[in-house]
């Protein structure tokens, strides 16, 4: 199966990217689901400012690979640049709903316009914007992006119990908790065990975002 899929439109060819990277200061993954200027971590809150020439990497990887007529093979992994490492897969993909998973409706989002794109199958749309000019002057054929909105899960609000291992008191934690936590007892300060801390923070998955070049 190729990699990349063709819309209805036949010079129209959309391909979705699931990509991560990892934080400079605490070496955290960090899920990349858009063109980003920067990025938040989520483990030490870092903001990590994103150089252009780690997009015109991953950009050039998936020009580099579209051919002009007939579909080809790529499976691409590996990390693209070394002060950011970029993590990408390149998928034979549809722009799809992130909520029904059904295809959008590109031809009610001509290329080159901004505005949200409809689902053929529910009333939620994704967010579409054209290709920005530094990255159009780069490839000219590189026009259009479509970046779901990623819709986090409901916040812990249920105390979990955890003992102390120093006096045994039972300590109420929610998702808010710091790892670093103090007991109220007897202000012994302990670290959350992994585990638990897994269960309390969920890792974010990546979700994929699309391209469209026009041919």
């Amino acid at each position: 199966m190729s990699w990349f899929s063709k819309s209805d439109a036949p010079t129209v060819v959309t391909a979705a990217i699931y990509a991560r990277t990892e934080c400079p200061e605490c070496g955290s993954p960090m899920v990349v689901h858009g063109l980003r200027a920067e990025l938040t971590c989520k483990a030490c809150r870092s903001t990590v400012p994103v150089p252009l020439h780690f997009w015109s990497g991953l950009f050039f990887r998936l020009h580099s690979a579209i051919p002009s007529k007939n579909p080809v093979r790529l499976a691409l992994a590996g990390a693209l640049t070394s002060e950011l490492p970029l993590y990408a897969r390149f998928v034979a993909e549809h722009p799809s709903c992130v909520q029904c998973r059904s295809p959008l409706r590109l031809d009610l989002r001509p290329i080159g316009t901004e505005g949200p794109t409809p689902c053929s199958g529910c009333a939620f749309t994704t967010p579409s914007f054209p290709a920005p000019a530094w990255l159009r002057s780069e490839y000219p054929d590189l026009q259009q992006f479509f970046e779901p909105v990623i819709v986090p899960p409901p916040a812990q609000t249920r105390a979990v119990s955890f003992a102390c291992p120093e006096c045994g008191a039972n300590l109420k934690l929610t998702d808010g908790t710091p790892r670093l936590v103090d007991c109220q007892y007897c202000n012994h300060t302990l670290f959350l065990p992994t585990d638990l801390w897994h269960a309390m923070h969920p890792v974010q998955k990546r979700t994929p975002w699309w391209v469209a070049f026009v041919r």
